[in-house]
């Protein structure tokens, strides 16, 4: 049911995002037992501003009447993903090569448990971060990670 809902939405918003220059940056629907949430997340190179987010939310909300793809009540909620944005896909590691982030370690990858510094794309689908701390870089695949996200620098 929750991937139907997804991958329903994904195919929805993608004529709208291509007629808007935005990008899909993740879907998430948390399914409860009052209502629902169906949250999208966009992108752009330029950046996204609430103009944006309306649009597609009056946009989407309109196909998800026609198509009732989601039983029940339920709240959308479209935003960025922003600067702090989790990275959830293999591909959103890809395109933050060079920027900083905080990865957090799979417990049977072994120490360090989580670091901070420059993400890096290597070859074969390997990643790596140069820790700010000036210690050794670690190298790691996606299937390591518990947990990312981009950090600001300061």
């Amino acid at each position: 049911m929750m991937e139907d809902v997804i991958s329903g939405v994904t195919r929805m918003l993608a004529p709208i995002l291509e007629t808007e220059s935005l990008s899909l940056y993740d879907v998430e629907f948390i399914k409860r037992s009052r209502s629902s949430i169906l949250r999208i997340y966009i992108d752009s190179e330029g950046g996204v501003n609430h103009g944006h987010c309306q649009e597609v939310s009056n946009r989407l909300s309109a196909l998800l009447e026609v198509e009732d793809i989601i039983a029940g009540p339920y709240t959308l909620e479209v935003s960025s993903p922003g600067l702090t944005r989790r990275l959830k896909k293999e591909e959103h590691f890809v395109k933050s090569d060079g920027c900083l982030a905080k990865v957090i370690f799979k417990d049977e990858f072994g120490p360090p448990r989580q670091v901070l510094g420059t993400l890096r794309v290597m070859e074969g689908k390997r990643f790596q971060v140069v820790p700010k701390s000036g210690e050794e870089p670690v190298e790691f695949s996606f299937d390591d990670v518990a947990k990312a996200s981009l950090e600001i620098e300061l």
